[in-house]
Formats: C-alpha cells, structure tokens, sequence
C-alpha cells in the first residue's frame, strides 16, 4: 500500500528540510512527498532543496492560498491508497508509516489512524506534554465537548475513501480546519488509534495560526457556528479559549519574556474561561517561571 505524504509549507524552510528528512528515514519506503508550497516568493529555493531528496512532487501556488487549499492541492495531485499529513515544522519518528500501515491493514473498516505525538517547544522537551490517549466510544460526542481531538494533522493518516466519503479541508475556515475534517469523518468512518509516540510537534513563535488569536477566534466562532447543532458550543468554546490562552503563554514564557507570560496566564481566571482546568494551567505556568523543568534534545 502506498502513502501519499503531504506537506503544506509556507515560509518556515529552515524547518522544511528537517521535516523532509524525518520522512526519508523511514523504515517503510513506499511513498510519494508532495510538497505544496504556499509562498511562491520562496519558489527557487524549495526547489533547490527538493533536488535533494527522492520520490518528491513541489506544487507551486501562484499565490498565497492557506494551510486548507495547500492540503487540498497535495490531495488532489496524490496517487497513494494511504494519505498522511505533515506540517513543514514538525518531524516524524522512523517506524511511523511503518506502523501506520500495520494498523491500517489490520483495520480495514477505519478511516482515520492517529498516533501520539511529543510537544516539542523550541529545542525543549517538555516530557509531561505528550499526547497519549484511546479513542473514546463515542468520538463524535467527545469531539463536540472538546474532549477529543488528535493534536496535529502530523499525527494522522486517513484511507483515500474518506475523501471521496467527506470531501476536502473546508477553505473557507481560518483556524480548526482540522478539527472540522476529523469531525466530518467521524461521521462516517471508525478512528484507530496507536498508543506510541510517532511524531514531533514543535511549537515556535514562527507564524502558526494557532499562536494567531484573532485568526483562532474567529475560526472558533466559524465552527461554532457552522456545527452549533452538533456541538456544546459553550464547553467547546470554553476549552479552546483556555487552550490557547495557556500555550500563548507558555511559548511566551519560552521565549523568555516571562513578564509577558505572567500577563497572559492571567486570561485563564478571566471569568468567560475559569474553571477548575483552567486554574490548574495557571498554577501550571506560574511553577514554569521559577522552576526549569525543560531537558535538551537534538532537533
């Protein structure tokens, strides 16, 4: 079975050769890379770079487009049974499509698999910030009271007939685009999940949409609104404020502006966002300001 890998990328090449070569060293070798590149100012040296590497397509927007239209052109250029997802700023451990494939051939009625992944933040690693949990009996339910959401596309792959299923990333959206294709597929297809970490999400302060508060908003209102029928809206809502509230202000304080990481942890005992987890974040961050907590890796 083949895997079609696709990798939106859009100014962050430095991060995009990294992400090309944890893919090159897999242990399972039949696949195609289909770059998509989002910032045609960067064109000769994606290029250039590409000339590296084997079994690589580069797709070439003639103008900036979004993380959701440069998935969907990968998918729509893509040959494979099997398409995975890589953001250009994240890597993948050796055996991921090697283990990805195992349990898409032992769950052939699945469409979606996902594995766990490390949150990697800078060249930290924060070692009690891994994603690592079970799919829940009910993953539309758990999706629609925030309870349940694989953390990146990196983690994912999906079957070709969820595609032809669901459709495509919804363009329209500026933030959650991938919250709202997992819940589109869940509609339909069964989510498999392998409890191994696989993948390294790396947070930095270089252009995510999920740093972006005023793009996060309004994609939060967009979901809301486009799924209130289906969704808690207010837990949902809650949740994703508190979440990016805290990550904000953990990249702020990483970053080593912890004036700025105080400021912004205190959002999480505003009054729309309190709770109980919310609380808990705060006492969270407060400790990341006095203790160094963080081991080096090699990225």
């Amino acid at each position: 079975m083949k895997f079609s890998v696709i990798i939106p990328t859009y100014k962050r090449i430095e991060f995009l050769e990294k992400a090309i070569e944890s893919i090159n060293i897999q242990t399972y070798h039949n696949y195609e890379i289909i770059v998509v590149n989002d910032n045609p100012d960067d064109k000769i040296r994606i290029d250039n770079l590409c000339t590296k590497f084997d079994k690589i397509t580069v797709i070439h927007s003639s103008h900036t487009k979004g993380g959701n239209a440069a998935r969907n052109l990968g998918i729509l250029k893509s040959e494979g049974e099997l398409i995975a997802f890589l953001d250009d700023d994240d890597l993948w451990l050796p055996e991921k499509l090697e283990r990805h494939l195992e349990a898409h051939k032992q769950y052939p009625d699945a469409g979606l698999i996902f594995s766990d992944c490390l949150y990697i933040y800078n060249s930290s690693l924060i070692t009690d910030n891994a994603t690592c949990y079970s799919v829940p009996a009910d993953v539309i339910e758990a999706m629609g009271k925030a309870k349940f959401c694989p953390a990146t596309t990196s983690m994912v792959s999906i079957r070709r007939k969820c595609i032809e299923k669901c459709g495509l990333f919804d363009e329209k959206l500026v933030s959650f685009q991938d919250w709202d294709y997992w819940f589109r597929i869940a509609h339909k297809f069964k989510f498999i999940h392998i409890p191994m970490i696989l993948v390294h999400f790396r947070q930095h302060l270089r252009g995510r949409t999920s740093q972006n508060e005023e793009r996060r908003l309004k994609g939060l209102k967009q979901i809301c609104n486009k799924w209130e029928k289906e969704i808690e809206v207010k837990i949902f809502s809650r949740y994703w404020i508190r979440s990016m509230y805290h990550k904000n202000s953990l990249n702020a304080l990483l970053a080593g502006d912890k004036t700025a990481a105080f400021k912004k942890s205190l959002r999480l005992l505003n009054t729309e966002v309190i709770s109980i987890p919310s609380i808990k974040s705060f006492i969270s961050l407060s400790l990341h300001l006095f203790i160094k907590k963080n081991s080096k890796i090699d990225l």
